[in-house]
């Protein structure tokens, strides 16, 4: 009986940290879509504006997705050269929160 009992606290363990990470997930690429979206422009991408891009809702989704998967570099260089530095602590803190409850998920 203990056993199924364990067994129940984990599973909602997971469960919760799963809906935690899909929380955090849309929070991050709501924040990012509002806040950068109106800077990917011809303004300042001439020749053409990245794929990569927090236009719409599904790219910005693209992005934290790529961010939580470790792929951050070249889309943070992008978002530098359109809104300047106000973007770096943006991807970390996306990036870090995000390592964290994957891990957290994986050892509860």
């Amino acid at each position: 009986m203990s056993g199924k009992r364990l067994s129940r606290k984990r599973l909602s363990g997971k469960v919760i940290v799963r809906e935690t990470s899909v929380t955090r997930h849309y929070d991050g690429l709501v924040v990012f879509w509002q806040v950068f979206g109106a800077n990917y422009n011809e303004q300042y991408f001439p020749e053409e504006i990245p794929r990569w891009n927090f236009h719409d809702f599904l790219h910005s989704f693209m992005i934290v997705f790529r961010v939580l998967c470790g792929e951050w570099i070249e889309l943070t260089w992008d978002c530098m050269h359109c809104c300047g530095f106000h973007c770096v602590p943006f991807f970390l803190t996306t990036m870090i929160m995000g390592n964290l409850v994957v891990r957290a998920s994986l050892y509860s």
